[in-house]
């Protein structure tokens, strides 16, 4: 299981989801 990808992602999505949301 690449745990680091599912880490990026959800990095990228915490990132992505405050920037677009506002």
């Amino acid at each position: 299981i690449p745990t680091y990808r599912m880490v990026l992602f959800l990095m990228i999505i915490g990132g992505v989801v405050p920037t677009v949301s506002y």
